[in-house]
């Protein structure tokens, strides 16, 4: 992204990412779209172990706030 603002004139002032903050169930039941067995393992395994319900937020930088100045 800078390269591509630089290129064209900008000067960058602020580049960022967000995260998204979702439960581990949330993100272990994506799995289920390539393999729903697998996806009910883990969600069962972190429920045994009690995190399922805990919020996780990794950041996939798929997010992303730009400030450029021409």
């Amino acid at each position: 992204m800078r390269t591509l603002l630089e290129r064209g004139g900008w000067r960058l002032e602020y580049l960022g990412t967000a995260p998204k903050a979702f439960s581990v169930r949330y993100y272990l039941g994506r799995i289920a779209g390539y393999s729903p067995p697998l996806a009910n393992a883990l969600i069962g395994a972190a429920s045994v172990a009690g995190v399922a319900d805990r919020l996780w937020s990794p950041d996939f930088r798929d997010r992303m706030a730009v400030i450029a100045r021409a």
